[in-house]
């Protein structure tokens, strides 16, 4: 419940914000039935990011978001469950200088680290 509360007041802040943008992420083969959205403010630094569909994790596994510019890619946190979604929610910095070609993600990856699969995918 918490996890749905939080997602909730972040995802009402965040749009209410003159320069929320909205991504589509979309599956990739190793999700297949999975999507995502997620959505910041520039000015505020604010993201949130869902996804639905997502397969159980085994024990020692995580899905983990990211921020990828100019073939770097940067994690940004870990997604909590909530019932039928994952989610996560909270300040990024740099968002109010993202270059067109920024690209978001979800990967499977281990608990310990790593950079692991990208499952859900999206652009600018």
């Amino acid at each position: 419940i918490a996890v749905l509360q939080g997602t909730t007041e972040a995802t009402l802040r965040v749009e209410a914000a003159p320069d929320a943008v909205r991504v589509a992420l979309t599956a990739t083969p190793a999700a297949a039935g999975s999507s995502g959205t997620l959505l910041f403010s520039p000015s505020s630094g604010e993201l949130v990011m869902v996804a639905t569909g997502l397969a159980p994790l085994a024990a020692g596994e995580e899905y983990g978001c990211w921020i990828e510019v100019d073939g770097e890619r940067t994690r940004i946190g870990k997604m909590y469950p909530g019932g039928e979604l994952q989610a996560w929610a909270g300040p990024v910095d740099g968002l109010g200088y993202l270059p067109p070609d920024a690209k978001f993600g979800v990967s499977r990856v281990p608990a310990s680290g790593g950079a692991g699969e990208p499952v859900l995918v999206g652009g600018l």
